[in-house]
């Protein structure tokens, strides 16, 4: 960020505070998305046991 202009210090601990925020954001969405996915099928596939 040097070439902007922008301080290192204030500017670093921001984008070490939004960057954390953004990961723990994408764990519980990637744990949900599986969850999600893992349920839909067993859902999906009784639907079709229950269609034959």
């Amino acid at each position: 960020m040097v070439c902007l202009g922008i301080s290192q210090g204030m500017f670093g601990k921001f984008l070490v505070l939004v960057g954390g925020f953004n990961l723990i954001l994408g764990m519980i969405y990637f744990y949900h998305l599986v969850v999600y996915s893992v349920g839909e099928r067993k859902h999906i596939n009784q639907l079709v046991n229950n269609l034959v």
